[in-house]
């Protein structure tokens, strides 16, 4: 998710709702532009691989709208449906306020300056490595993998060289997103997959019985996270403080139920070092 800063500030109505389905509501003391309309809405950009949120939800809606009105200053929304324009999109423009995979993460704190300031509590990224179910595992397998720009594809790889699996000669399919993954195996066209842990626990059961899951990851280092330009370096904690306190407002405890969370905990610079050191950085 990302947020870019709007010149113009307003103060979003207390009893404003979702601006998809309430828009009047939402944006009725919105600024106009120089042609009378009104002014973009704050933006929030939410990645494609976090299964939990879609980029068309009412939960990332309403997590804009309570960020909006908390800080005092309008944020565009600017949903994108594939995570890799979403990240080359922050790398080219000016956007203050991300909430990046952990992949991202390391690219926008390197090549932008963000800095870490707020993560799910208790929700982390691990990969699941699966086989069809009843199907034994070739020495060289076929592997199916949404990407190598995730951190699932680098937790996949480690998880067989601690099973002892092989990986030499064994050949890669990238097939865009977690549920390809599940899907080309399961046609046969690779022997195993590396599968997001939310995308399987949001899998049929069904599903999940055609399938046999033969290593998991436990690392436990790498999870999204809220991330803060250095051009907003002066409100870093003020973003901290709201995104943390959530739980203890009953709007925003509105909010982190309808996004399945149960609070934000605040994070900072060192939980970069181990995902650097997990994709060798």
């Amino acid at each position: 998710m990302t947020f870019r800063y709007s010149a113009k500030q307003y103060v979003v109505p207390a009893d404003a709702g979702n601006p998809e389905t309430h828009p009047t509501e939402v944006l009725r003391n919105a600024p106009a532009d120089s042609d009378g309309d009104i002014a973009p809405f704050p933006f929030v950009l939410l990645p494609g691989s976090v299964s939990a949120w879609s980029v068309h939800s009412s939960s990332a809606f309403a997590l804009n709208t309570y960020l909006q009105r908390n800080l005092g200053t309008g944020i565009h929304f600017e949903p994108q449906d594939n995570f890799l324009v979403e990240r080359q999109a922050v790398l080219d423009d000016s956007f203050h306020v991300v909430y990046a995979n952990p992949y991202s993460a390391l690219c926008f704190a390197r090549d932008r300056g963000f800095v870490p300031v707020a993560r799910p509590a208790g929700v982390k990224d691990e990969t699941l490595v699966v086989a069809r179910a009843g199907v034994a595992v070739p020495d060289v397998p076929r592997i199916a993998s949404a990407t190598d720009k995730l951190i699932i594809h680098d937790l996949g790889l480690q998880v067989m060289r601690r099973e002892g699996m092989n990986l030499d000669g064994a050949s890669f399919k990238f097939v865009g997103n977690h549920l390809n993954v599940a899907k080309a195996v399961l046609q046969g066209e690779a022997d195993l997959g590396f599968v997001f842990n939310e995308t399987w626990a949001g899998m049929n059961a069904s599903t999940k019985s055609e399938l046999q899951v033969v290593g998991e990851s436990r690392d436990g280092t790498a999870f999204h996270c809220f991330m803060v330009a250095r051009e907003w370096a002066d409100k870093r904690e003020a973003i901290q403080g709201i995104l943390c306190g959530m739980h203890l407002d009953p709007s925003g405890l509105r909010v982190l139920e309808d996004l399945k969370f149960e609070r934000f905990e605040p994070v900072g610079e060192e939980v970069l070092a181990p995902l650097e050191k997990l994709i060798g950085v």
